[in-house]
């Protein structure tokens, strides 16, 4: 039981708390018995029985979430909230100035998914990494001396492929700010050995995931990354529109960027939290000037503190990581990743190294370097819109109770609706047809 409520509270919950989780336990034993005793297998890959029977009797855990989590939500959110809302302790009738310039900070994980064909080539662990290294010598690319699994060019932007779990060839890259030279030149030549592996028939493209460094993000504000949350939580389509159309709606695989209108008996009570957190956040707002509250006065330790801080409430509150059941593997450490912008790696957790950005998970793979940058381009774009509306006090709207889960669109809605998106964001939506075509091939409007 105690491990039960350090894995569902990440091991920040108070030990007053822990009574009340005895209480439900004592209150409902007959029935998470009866769940552990008929799901034996399922209990013991989960390291935790308790947290495996909720997992799998939807009741029960919709009983758990309103019984016991939501006293807990409540007041680790509006303690969070009265941080946020901090003033500078010597600012008495001083400006503090405002920092509006966004330079985001960009990490690559690129990843392909393994033909099988390879495996008649000597294995795939020594055969992919093998062509790799053979292609990227060809180009000039050197060892990086401290690691002799990546390869540089210039010795300060480098590139490391690896195998993950036999069945993806990735390249996660040196963290760059977009327009780099060096990262540009790199990247140019990764995308050169992948297109000749595609053309022989080793590798195709996966999902690929986007990092972006979660302070040059956000400045150090949660409510940046609220109102981030809100926004592809309304509008759910963007999953199709940057790539992923035929794995969600031909292959089901929204699982992997999850949103609360994939979810089955948790989704309105993720929605209704959320909308809380926006409503008393709004409330909060309307009492204060941005410029009061800003943080810029901040330490980059104290801003990324308020960020985990928020990460933690969102991912085990809202998302309800810890007790989701997704595609029917009640004991996978990883649920907490599968989010279509998962926090977590701001505060890091007990299987996913803190690295203290924001992981996009709903960009596929780019095929190429114009791809790449129009993705930075979209985040870029995001985020000043998002701070811009922050500096002028604009209050954060409320996700739709009725709206709809990524696969429910039409092609032509999904294309329809992310034209005016990239619109709202100042963006040309003709530079994102090679993204669009994919939804919609040949679609007349576009």
């Amino acid at each position: 039981t105690f491990q039960f409520f350090e894995r569902i509270l990440f091991g920040d919950g108070y030990f007053s708390e822990y009574d009340q989780f005895m209480r439900f336990i004592d209150r409902y034993k007959k029935e998470l018995f009866d769940e552990i005793r008929k799901n034996t297998v399922e209990c013991n890959e989960c390291k935790n029985a308790i947290i495996a029977a909720l997992r799998i009797n939807d009741e029960l855990r919709m009983t758990f979430n309103k019984e016991v989590m939501a006293s807990k939500f409540e007041r680790r959110w509006l303690d969070a909230l009265h941080d946020m809302f901090e003033e500078k302790p010597d600012a008495a009738g001083q400006s503090i100035p405002l920092n509006n310039s966004i330079d985001l900070k960009f990490g690559e994980e690129l990843e392909y998914d393994l033909i099988s064909k390879a495996e008649q080539w000597g294995g795939p662990s020594y055969y992919y990494l093998e062509i790799v290294r053979a292609h990227m010598e060809r180009l000039g690319a050197n060892e990086a001396s401290c690691d002799s699994g990546s390869f540089t060019f210039d010795g300060h932007f480098y590139v490391t492929p690896f195998l993950d779990y036999r069945k993806w060839l990735e390249f996660n890259c040196t963290p760059y700010h977009d327009g780099d030279a060096d990262a540009n030149n790199a990247l140019e030549k990764v995308f050169e050995l992948v297109d000749s592996m595609i053309k022989d028939e080793l590798i195709d493209h996966a999902s690929g995931h986007k990092h972006v460094d979660a302070l040059s993000a956000t400045h150090g504000n949660p409510a940046v990354l609220l109102e981030l949350q809100r926004e592809i939580e309304s509008n759910s389509y963007l999953l199709r529109a940057f790539g992923n159309n035929d794995r969600i709606v031909k292959d089901n695989e929204s699982q992997w960027y999850k949103l609360f209108s994939d979810y089955s008996d948790m989704r309105e009570l993720a929605i209704e939290r959320i909308n809380w957190m926006i409503a008393t956040y709004n409330e909060k707002l309307a009492a204060f000037n941005y410029e009061v509250v800003n943080g810029d006065w901040l330490t980059d330790s104290e801003k990324l503190d308020k960020l985990k801080q928020f990460a933690k409430i969102y991912s085990h509150f809202v998302q309800m990581t810890p007790l989701q059941q997704m595609f029917g593997a009640a004991g996978n450490m990883m649920l907490e990743k599968y989010m279509a912008i998962s926090l977590m790696h701001i505060p890091g957790s007990e299987v996913i190294d803190p690295y203290a950005t924001i992981e996009f998970r709903f960009f596929r793979c780019p095929e190429n370097m114009q791809e790449l940058k129009l993705i930075n381009q979209f985040l870029q774009a995001w985020f000043e819109y998002i701070h811009d509306r922050r500096m002028r006090n604009e209050p954060i709207e409320v996700v739709p109770h009725g709206v709809k889960a990524s696969e429910d669109y039409t092609a032509e809605e999904v294309v329809h609706h992310t034209i005016q998106y990239l619109q709202k964001l100042g963006l040309n939506p003709d530079d994102y047809q090679s993204f669009l075509n994919k939804v919609s091939k040949g679609f007349s409007k576009l």
